[in-house]
């Protein structure tokens, strides 16, 4: 039974190693469900943490219960801006507690992932493209991000659409890319 008030959780840049195993953990708990067939182990994580791609900036940014139980994860992969490319390129990915899929904090994931990318992207004087891969068969992400106004724009792993002004969809499978409009909303139902 999914909860339904979020009010009361907490957003917090995550700290480290001393959060890797809750976020393993929790990981572990959305794959129970999501059965994406790859939950990262905290030696991935560490090796992450220790060895950052070059290029960017990574942002992992946790929300909690009041009691600490992790609930949502939003990971976020900035581009360094440069002069040879068009856009300031960003990469994301969200999971939410599988009992806490209400739409309610999805939309405060999404919301904090698109403020960091605009305000690099204001700070670079670029405009910016927020990208997600999502599978075609876990609709319960495609819904997330369409419900967002979010677009399909291309069939791939990863898929990318041009921020704020979306690019005309440019295939009829169902990937999707990220181009919000409009305030935030929660999803019906």
């Amino acid at each position: 039974m999914p909860h339904q008030l979020l009010s009361s959780t907490r957003s917090r840049a995550a700290a480290g190693p001393s959060d890797l195993p809750a976020i393993v953990t929790f990981y572990e708990q959305c794959e129970a469900v999501d059965q994406f067939d790859h939950t990262p182990s905290l030696i991935d994580l560490q090796r992450r943490l220790d060895n950052p791609p070059p290029g960017g900036v990574q942002y992992r940014q946790l929300w909690e219960t009041p009691n600490g139980q992790l609930v949502g994860v939003a990971s976020l992969w900035i581009d360094d801006p440069t002069e040879a490319s068009a856009d300031l390129e960003a990469w994301l990915g969200v999971r939410v507690h599988p009992d806490y899929r209400t739409g309610v904090l999805e939309i405060e994931l999404l919301t904090w992932s698109e403020q960091q990318v605009l305000a690099k992207a204001r700070a670079a004087q670029q405009p910016a493209r927020l990208c997600a891969g999502v599978r075609r068969d876990r609709p319960y992400y495609c819904d997330l991000y369409e419900a967002q106004g979010y677009q399909p724009v291309r069939c791939s792993t990863i898929c990318a659409v041009p921020w704020p002004t979306p690019s005309p969809r440019r295939s009829s499978l169902r990937a999707l890319a990220l181009a919000p409009r409009g305030p935030a909303r929660p999803k019906p139902g």
